[in-house]
């Protein structure tokens, strides 16, 4: 009889213990969209084989960069 309740109980825990894993990235998806509310919008431009003398504002006249 005393294994039976054991075993009853670890099936119990081990349940629970499961539900609460697979509830966990619920939880988580809300506090990040939350968050997400929050944040910024910025945008990083990164010119890869840019140097200085391709860019109008800085002394070339011959290329137009625009204005973002």
């Amino acid at each position: 009889m005393q294994g039976l309740i054991a075993r009853q109980r670890l099936r119990f825990l081990i349940a629970a213990g499961l539900l609460l894993l697979a509830a966990a990235p619920l939880r988580a998806a809300k506090d990040a969209a939350k968050n997400d509310a929050k944040a910024p919008n910025i945008v990083f431009i990164f010119a890869d084989d840019q140097c200085y003398a391709t860019i109008h504002g800085l002394g070339n006249a011959e290329i137009e960069t625009p204005n973002l």
